[in-house]
């Protein structure tokens, strides 16, 4: 990895190792300071003894979270990663919206939790507050850089981490030694803007993960292609890939859940905190949201007709079937039903054979339900399409009749070579001819749509030669191809097109943007009725933060 490549993963993990490590920081030299003011030594060992063991245990629930993530076959790893990356999303979010209301008084708030702890005469409180604040911020990191490195580098991830949570160390060692003035709510507001962004490309990361596992299986069309700007090993893949999540495609569900989430994220996390937001006004503005929210979703699911139909079987389409510049024979084919690597295609035309010496030429007739396997993808027309290929298929001749032929003129069309049964000596016996043939079917349909947009035929034709006496001889003659034409072709595959434009928009607005405003509005409308329902906190005191010394003398 290049250094140009290196640096925007060490950015995205050093910023939330920062504010992690930061936050666990504080709690701690808080706890340290007042143990240490309060004659306690013994309790100050027994702290540091418990973030210890707290930073070990998030190591090792990290290091299982990664081995099990490996462990697991294709598609349950899939899924864990999907789970992870929703889990770390929600922590980050709870983490930048707490921050965001106590950033401003964490520092005073802390003092008196600590103060009040000491005034009790316990130091045991604090002791495992230590160890659960570290246990809260490190599982945290743990759950969120395990979701990062799905699209970074794990050695730069976790190189970043540790490198931010060793300058949060430092910074919070400073600050309690006086020599750093922070401002704590600018800082967490800085910070919080870039972990809302990191969290949106996880987020678009773990629905990713969901489509491969099986749980999403719509919103996959490309709205935005960076391909041209985005090259892969380029500096701007590092920085948009690497701190964002944005690749160089963009899909449907891509674009739409990034702005679901970080287009209210940043504007709650940008806020003046000077011009705060009345409790009402914002339980109004949260229940509002989600209810219109969701009558959105429930007008579109029911006005937008979905796509039920459109990307199913297609209906018959008639081909002319060419051989070089002539044509040779129609035919019409529709499709049954599509399964998996299989597919079953009703197939009625006819395609014209040439005559051979002295049999007659006529047409092989084919009017059956074919049954196909997948057998290689292609593109027509530019566009991504499957082909399907089944069993060569007996049909008869139409308008070919008989014909006599001597034996030495089979053995001529055969190669010199004499039928079994026959030999040299028997090349002036007269033998009646008939035709026969084979039809292999080639289908092909378009990717997106499944709707057949081209097909062919392999054509092999045979003399069937009985003698005076009964005995039959078979012989095969060179194969022949038939394939639909292009104006056909051009036809099936505008069709397509036009079918899976059809299909994209009723899968977003009629699936797609529904499911995603319901589960918006849900979450915002919660929030709102949380918000409701919590009773508003007292008026804080504006009594001096009690100290160990105050506490001594009490």
């Amino acid at each position: 990895m290049t250094t140009a490549e290196r640096s925007p993963t060490l950015l995205a993990t050093f910023v939330i190792g920062l504010r992690e490590g930061l936050e666990a920081a504080l709690i701690v030299g808080i706890i340290a300071a007042f143990l240490k003011q309060d004659g306690k030594s013994r309790a100050v060992r027994q702290m540091w003894l418990g973030v210890g063991l707290a930073v070990l245990l998030c190591l090792l629930i990290g290091l299982g979270l990664a081995l099990l993530s490996g462990a697991l076959p294709q598609r349950q790893q899939e899924m864990l990663e999907t789970v992870i990356g929703l889990v770390a999303v929600a922590m980050v979010t709870w983490m930048v919206l707490w921050m965001r209301q106590h950033s401003k008084d964490l520092k005073r708030d802390l003092g008196q939790v600590v103060g009040g702890a000491l005034a009790q005469g316990t130091s045991f409180a604090l002791v495992a507050m230590a160890f659960l604040a570290v246990v809260r911020e490190g599982v945290e990191t743990a759950v969120f850089l395990v979701a990062a490195s799905q699209t970074a580098a794990g050695a730069a991830t976790f190189a970043g981490a540790f490198l931010g949570i060793a300058v949060a160390v430092v910074l919070g060692y400073l600050i309690y030694r006086g020599g750093v003035k922070l401002n704590l709510s600018k800082f967490f507001r800085i910070t919080g803007v870039v972990l809302v962004l990191v969290a949106g490309g996880v987020l678009m990361s773990s629905l990713y993960h969901a489509y491969e596992a099986g749980w999403i299986t719509i919103g996959r069309q490309v709205w935005l292609d960076f391909s041209s700007f985005i090259r892969p090993g380029s500096v701007q893949e590092s920085l948009l890939t690497g701190v964002l999540g944005i690749r160089a495609q963009l899909t449907a569900i891509d674009v739409l859940a990034w702005l679901l989430y970080v287009v209210p994220m940043l504007v709650i996390v940008v806020w003046p905190p000077r011009r705060p937001v009345p409790r009402a006004t914002m339980t109004k503005l949260l229940l509002g949201s989600g209810a219109v929210a969701a009558l959105a979703a429930v007008l579109l699911a029911t006005l937008v007709p979905g796509p039920t139909g459109v990307t199913g079987a297609s209906g018959a389409r008639d081909f002319t079937l060419v051989a070089g510049a002539s044509e040779i024979g129609r035919l019409d084919a529709s499709l049954s039903a599509v399964s998996g690597d299989r597919l079953t295609a009703r197939l009625t035309g006819s395609v014209a054979v040439a005559p051979v010496a002295g049999a007659p030429g006529g047409a092989a007739t084919l009017d059956a339900d074919a049954d196909l396997s997948l057998s290689g993808a292609t593109t027509v027309a530019g566009r991504p399409a499957l082909t399907f290929t089944g069993p060569a298929r007996p049909t008869t001749i139409d308008g070919a009749g008989t014909a006599k032929m001597t034996a030495g003129e089979l053995a001529a069309l055969n190669g010199g070579r004499y039928p079994v049964g026959l030999r040299s000596a028997d090349a002036d016996v007269r033998l009646t001819v008939t035709r026969t043939a084979s039809i292999q079917p080639t289908v092909t349909l378009d990717a997106a749509t499944k709707a057949i947009v081209s097909v062919a035929l392999d054509v092999t034709p045979a003399l069937i030669a009985t003698e005076p006496g009964g005995q039959t001889h078979r012989v095969a003659l060179p194969p022949a191809a038939a394939a639909a034409d292009r104006a056909s072709v051009a036809a099936a595959s505008t069709a397509a097109a036009e079918r899976a434009a059809v299909a994209s928009r009723a899968a977003v607005l009629g699936t797609l943007l529904p499911w995603l405003l319901g589960v918006w509005g849900v979450i915002v409308a919660g929030s709102g009725l949380l918000l409701l329902l919590r009773r508003p906190k007292p008026v804080r005191s504006t009594a001096a933060v009690p100290t160990a010394a105050t506490v001594r003398g009490a």
